[in-house]
């Protein structure tokens, strides 16, 4: 790998990203996570399947990697990057699905 900071640094920046965008359009519909306690409520319930999403994908690729690149450095390097790939798509996806409610009347 060539820059390990910066590569881990792309994941992170997508998780800010996707939550940034994901509050300015609760607030633009008016759903019901527009509300801080119900954003945070949604976080808590939230968190659970993105760490087993990261789990999962880090030990697929971890494992794949083992077995095709003698490199442990970096495979554990790229699979640490994967994993958060995969846990900021699963993240952005979910915040994005929980803007479609709307506010009951």
């Amino acid at each position: 790998m060539t820059d390990f900071l910066t590569e881990v640094s792309k994941p992170l920046f997508l998780f800010l990203i996707g939550a940034l965008i994901g509050v300015i359009k609760a607030w633009l519909r008016k759903s019901p996570i527009s509300k801080k306690e119900e954003f945070l409520n949604y976080h808590r319930s939230l968190k659970k399947p993105v760490i087993w999403t990261f789990i999962a994908m880090f030990l697929i690729f971890l494992l794949i990697g083992l077995g095709v690149n003698p490199n442990k450095i970096e495979v554990f390097q790229r699979a640490l990057i994967y994993g958060l790939y995969a846990s900021a798509a699963i993240y952005i996806f979910m915040i994005w699905a929980a803007n479609l409610m709307k506010e009951k009347k």
